[in-house]
């Protein structure tokens, strides 16, 4: 099987089972036909990576499934088989959380447990099962602003942004597509919880220019007012439901346990 194809099936079809369907898979190559073939490939792996488990048992992830696109600032990943109109989520992990150490946190806010997966683990599994491309921006910047504009930055490609702080973990995947959708016929997209503002907003590429200038700690609340803004009413408690506290993860944690969640 030609190398490509090997790269694309090893995350989802590790283990014997894995490798038997891949020698089907195999058995109906031919040159003219292997750009279907791939497609095929990435529209499978696309299904069932968000709910699927390797044989070892680990959750298929972003980070245990792109083990090579991990560089110490800027991860991101742009999926092949997402549509060229999709917008990228721009997912925000630089602040440095004092609030949390201050109620009596032990370790950062994204790295404190919640139900067997960390903080940021969570955010980045609702992500990952959205199917839009992302960009993890981890570099140390003075302020909210900063960081956002970092990222635009280093995705000129993309088609507008998803701006979703990390400490939102019980964020769902269908609202950040809803966001998405939304954002296709809108100049910039606000989610709405029972009449709270909430995350991820949506920014398309005319907001470019001016998400690019943001600085400092106000965020791009005002970049959203500044155009003609959607509000998205969605039911979703995790747009919401932030974690700056020890108490907000002990809520984040009961919220969880009620709804029986296994991200």
């Amino acid at each position: 099987m030609p190398a490509p194809v090997k790269a694309i099936c090893r995350p989802a079809f590790a283990g014997p089972v894995g490798r038997k369907f891949a020698k089907r898979l195999w058995s109906i190559w031919s040159p003219p036909k292997w750009p279907i073939v791939i497609r095929l490939l990435l529209i499978i792996i696309r299904l069932i990576a968000p709910h699927a488990k390797r044989m070892t048992g680990t959750l298929v992830t972003p980070t245990s499934v792109l083990p090579a696109i991990q560089p110490t600032i800027g991860r991101h990943f742009e999926p092949p088989s997402v549509a060229s109109n999709s917008p990228t989520v721009i997912i925000l992990a630089s602040g440095r959380g004092e609030r949390y150490v201050a109620s009596g946190g032990i370790t950062h806010k994204l790295q404190a447990q919640l139900m067997g997966k960390t903080v940021l683990q969570h955010t980045l599994n609702a992500v990952w099962g959205s199917g839009l491309p992302w960009h993890l921006e981890e570099g140390g910047h003075p302020g909210m602003g900063d960081s956002i504009a970092a990222a635009v930055r280093k995705t000129p490609q993309a088609n507008g942004w998803l701006i979703l702080p990390a400490d939102l973990p019980l964020i769902q995947s269908a609202s950040l597509m809803a966001v998405a959708l939304a954002l296709m016929q809108q100049e910039a997209v606000v989610p709405v919880y029972r009449g709270q503002r909430g995350h991820p907003v949506g920014f398309s590429v005319v907001c470019r220019l001016d998400l690019l200038n943001l600085r400092g700690d106000s965020g791009a609340a005002r970049v959203a007012r500044s155009h003609v803004a959607m509000e998205l009413l969605l039911d979703d408690l995790g747009c919401v439901t932030d974690i700056d506290t020890i108490e907000d993860l002990q809520v984040a944690e009961l919220l969880l346990s009620r709804l029986g969640s296994t991200r």
